[in-house]
């Protein structure tokens, strides 16, 4: 998720909204729909590969518990740099035929 100056609380109770949505619609677990949790702006934190997500509660949990005041700009190039070198990486979880679905606030 994008925590850059772009980012205001009402975008994040959106997202909060979607992770609902996409529950009900969707499986989560390992050998079903993986995802996985990273924060950027300036720089990139991986919150949750692809393996350690087990159920949305769970996702939901750490999007809280990192949760923090927009800084910075959005630097969205290292956020995809870190999908494909950590994220998409079969260490961390990833499976053959992966895809990506990324939200971003467009800013």
């Amino acid at each position: 998720f994008d925590v850059s100056a772009g980012v205001n609380w009402e975008k994040w109770i959106i997202f909060e909204d979607f992770l609902d949505y996409f529950s009900r619609i969707h499986t989560i677990g390992s050998t079903r729909v993986q995802l996985s949790i990273l924060q950027f702006s300036e720089s990139v934190t991986i919150l949750a590969h692809l393996n350690q997500t087990t159920s949305i509660e769970r996702l939901k949990e750490i999007v809280r518990s990192n949760l923090s005041m927009p800084d910075g700009t959005s630097q969205l190039h290292l956020a995809l740099q870190a999908l494909h070198t950590e994220i998409f990486s079969l260490r961390n979880g990833d499976r053959a035929g992966g895809v990506l679905a990324m939200l971003h606030t467009g800013y």
